[in-house]
């Protein structure tokens, strides 16, 4: 993990990592009420092309080649009654 929780003006970018030669920067949802919908629906176009103008920030300001990053949405679930959280983990979500 490079960093957590980077603002970038408009946007907040949860995590970024580094696996072998590729810059990840991971969204993170934690959803404990189903009322709106899983965690997984909390990541739409909208909300990928806002991350999408974050990341390309972030990668100008630090160096990072464009062609060497990608986008993963990590999903979290956690059911109030038994305190038990389903994890999913989507990579590369460009």
């Amino acid at each position: 993990i490079i960093d957590r929780n980077v603002k970038i003006s408009y946007r907040e970018i949860d995590i970024i990592a580094k696996i072998n030669n590729i810059t990840v920067f991971i969204e993170v949802k934690t959803r404990t009420s189903s009322i709106f919908g899983g965690a997984i629906d909390a990541i739409g176009s909208k909300k990928i092309k806002l991350l999408k103008k974050a990341i390309s920030h972030y990668s100008i300001k630090n160096f990072i080649n464009l062609n060497k990053i990608r986008l993963d949405f990590i999903a979290i679930d956690v059911d109030k009654n038994t305190k038990k959280a389903i994890i999913q983990h989507y990579p590369d979500i460009f």
